[in-house]
C-alpha cells in the first residue's frame, strides 16, 4: 500500500494532489470500504496479535497519516532529492515498526 501511493505520488503529482487533497466522495467511499477489509488483513499478521480492532484502527490510522504526510511531500517535491524509493520504503516500515512497539508498550506488553 505504502509503496504504491509513494510512487504514484511521484509520478502522478498534479492527479495525487487532486485526488487525495480535495475532499472528494470517491476518497470517502473508498476509506469507508477499505478500512474493514485493511482490519480484517492486519488480525492476520502474527506481528499485531493481541490488537483488538479499535487498537488495529488506531494503529492504520497513524500509519495512513505518516504514509499519506510522506505521499504529499513527495507529490509537493519536498522529500530530499538524494532519497530514492528504497530509502523511503525503509522510513515507512521504521514508522510501522516505531507505532506498533509505542502500542505495545502502551498496552503493558512487549
Amino acid at each position: 500500500m505504502g509503496k504504491a501511493s509513494l510512487r504514484f505520488a511521484m509520478e502522478n503529482s498534479v492527479f495525487f494532489r487532486d485526488l487525495v487533497m480535495k475532499n472528494s466522495d470517491y476518497m470517502q467511499d473508498y476509506d469507508e470500504k477499505m478500512v474493514g477489509q485493511l482490519i480484517k488483513e492486519m488480525q492476520k499478521d502474527p506481528e499485531l496479535e493481541g490488537f483488538t480492532v479499535d487498537e488495529l484502527k488506531t494503529i492504520l490510522l497513524k500509519m495512513r497519516v505518516f504514509q499519506l504526510g510522506i505521499s504529499v511531500m513527495a507529490a509537493n517535491g519536498l522529500l530530499p532529492k538524494d532519497y530514492e524509493m528504497q530509502d523511503l520504503m525503509d522510513i515507512l516500515s521504521s514508522a510501522a515498526n516505531d507505532v506498533i512497539l509505542s502500542a505495545r508498550l502502551s498496552k503493558g506488553g512487549n
